[in-house]
């Protein structure tokens, strides 16, 4: 009889996958990845499209408060008076003279003649060998500016004039012996205060009205103009007023040594503290190198003062011999007739709103003529050229074109921003939004306003500005400019008035872009509901890892069993396999054959 060989059963379980389906050949992580899949695909779906219609609606509030903001600036820009003023200024000459005029100059027309320019004083030294030549040794004293003193009219019935009468800076005037018997009381006073200028430092002259002017001469650098004597005394024989007058800037001091060269004393005028305004400078020319002196200010009452004082056996005190170059001088015209002095070319004083900028003298018509015998000096006579200040309505047709400009790209914006076409059912982001239908008859309302409470216009519609069957804004400007001739103030008021279309308009804009407007709110609206649906996609993100994880376990434990059943499977098959007789189909027993 045959032995029956049973092979022993494994009972070693098979190891948890940790590849999925390695146990039942069936793709674990795959199928997870679907169940997972289906289970969130809607939600997934849902947040997407919440995130994507959100930030559609930030876009199109972008810009749309873009638009807005840049309509504001125009509107804001007619709120400006001088948008509707503005002036032209011409002159006849450019050459004599050229003006500007602001938005405040009436329209007018003036007469210009330009006698002399206003220059800035320049003194030069005597000739030096070359730049490092040696200067001497002692101190420099330097003022900018004149002291001057004006008195009352001197009577030609005055009290004669005595030594006794008056002293300048600490020294007594001497009344001049014997005078020509055809002066006047005035000119002998002038005369016995000149005759002590260099001592003094003052001279006099006739002012041209008949009154004593006094001033600092710059040989000598005085500072002050001190009058002394019986105040009563002085007053009736001179015009004058006892006391002290100070100049505008005090003499500042420059101390030189035996080695102080040119090019060094230049670096220490101009580094000198208290330095009011002197720049010096060096020329070198065909006879040598020479110190110059230049204000740097314009106008006859900006002279340079300088005083040398030599040490022994130096040669500073040349310094003291400076020669004029250039006087320091006012400009003077004629205003329609009247004398105009100032102290510089530029200045807007005579006509409110206009500056005139001298650049040279009018045409001379008829030449001057010197004293000559009994007949007295004339004058040179200059021509009139003319000014004329008139109002330009260029200004205001450039800045209403620039608000019908932004008004038409807003009325543009919000028809892309709102359009629905019907052919491909495809909606704008802000298609029927109730927001955008409010701020867009809001603006209507504010365009087709009457302004009430001014004289002149009351709508748009009476300047030329009128909307097309689109809403565009369009200009007639033949209208326009009637309008601006006719009555400019009343057109500024249309706009710039507290009731205006400027102020309706922008009082609109303010409730929609401001940091409260309703775009405001709207757009922190979606950025809370971004932040929300973020906040719920992670919350529902993790929700499905957990799940995908839950599925992974519950898989790879039946993968597991599954490949468990496999491994006994197998084993029973191998066992019956070397059973005697089994060759692992269906065998009849073998049959034993007898006899």
């Amino acid at each position: 009889m045959t032995a029956l060989l049973i092979a022993p059963v494994s009972t070693q379980q098979a190891p948890a996958a940790t590849s999925t389906g390695l146990g039942s050949g069936i793709n674990v992580s795959s199928m997870v990845t679907g169940l997972v899949a289906a289970a969130s695909g809607p939600q997934t779906a849902y947040y997407t499209t919440q995130t994507t219609n959100t930030n559609a609606d930030l876009t199109a509030l972008g810009t749309l408060k873009n638009a807005l903001y840049t309509f504001q600036t125009s509107v804001q820009t007619l709120q400006n008076l001088s948008t509707f003023q503005a002036n032209t200024a011409t002159s006849s000459n450019n050459s004599a003279f050229t003006a500007t005029a602001d938005g405040t100059a009436i329209p007018n027309s003036y007469q210009v003649a330009v006698k002399q320019l206003a220059s800035a004083a320049q003194m030069s030294s005597s000739f030096y060998s070359n730049t490092s030549s040696l200067v001497g040794a002692g101190s420099l004293s330097l003022n900018l500016g004149t002291t001057s003193v004006s008195g009352a009219i001197v009577s030609a019935t005055a009290a004669t004039f005595t030594s006794t009468d008056m002293g300048i800076n600490g020294y007594a005037i001497p009344a001049i012996a014997s005078p020509p018997s055809t002066n006047t009381p005035e000119q002998n006073v002038i005369a016995a205060i000149n005759a002590m200028t260099s001592t003094t430092g003052v001279a006099a002259v006739d002012n041209g009205s008949g009154a004593i002017a006094l001033s600092n001469t710059p040989s000598t650098n005085t500072a002050s103009i001190g009058i002394t004597g019986n105040p009563a005394t002085v007053l009736a024989a001179t015009g004058l007023t006892t006391g002290t007058t100070t100049a505008t800037h005090q003499p500042f001091t420059v101390n030189t040594d035996a080695t102080t060269t040119l090019a060094g004393l230049v670096t220490a005028i101009n580094n000198a503290s208290g330095n009011p305004g002197i720049t010096a400078s060096i020329i070198n020319v065909d006879a040598g190198a020479q110190l110059i002196l230049t204000s740097n200010s314009m106008g006859a009452a900006n002279t340079i003062g300088l005083q040398a004082t030599a040490s022994s056996a130096s040669n500073l005190g040349t310094l003291n011999t400076l020669t004029t170059v250039q006087p320091a001088s006012n400009s003077v015209i004629t205003f329609n007739g009247q004398q105009v002095t100032r102290q510089s070319n530029s200045f807007s004083d005579v006509v409110p709103g206009v500056t005139l900028s001298l650049t040279g003298l009018s045409t001379v018509t008829t030449a001057a003529v010197a004293a000559t015998g009994s007949t007295a000096a004339t004058p040179a006579v200059y021509a009139q050229d003319s000014l004329a200040i008139a109002a330009n309505p260029a200004t205001a047709t450039s800045n209403v074109n620039s608000f019908m400009t932004a008004y038409n790209s807003l009325v543009a914006t919000m028809g892309n921003l709102t359009q629905y076409t019907g052919g491909t059912s495809q909606a704008s982001p802000l298609f029927g939004d109730p927001m955008m239908m409010g701020i867009k008859h809001q603006i209507l309302n504010a365009l087709n306003a009457s302004v009430s409470g001014i004289a002149g216009f009351s709508t748009l519609a009476e300047i030329g500005v009128t909307p097309d069957h689109t809403g565009a804004l369009s200009l007639n400007s033949v209208v326009f400019n009637q309008a601006m001739a006719a009555n400019s103030t009343g057109v500024a008021n249309l706009f710039t008035s507290t009731t205006g279309i400027s102020a309706q308009f922008n009082a609109v804009l303010n409730n929609q872009v401001g940091m409260t407007g309703s775009i405001a709110t709207r757009i922190s609206a979606d950025n809370t509901q971004l932040t929300n649906i973020a906040n719920q996609q992670t919350t529902f993100n993790a929700q499905m890892s957990a799940l995908q994880a839950q599925y992974l376990t519950q898989f790879n434990a039946m993968d597991s069993i599954v490949g468990s059943l496999q491994n006994t499977s197998n084993s029973l098959t191998s066992m019956l396999a070397n059973l005697p007789g089994f060759n692992g189909t269906t065998n009849s027993p073998a049959q034993t054959k007898i006899g």
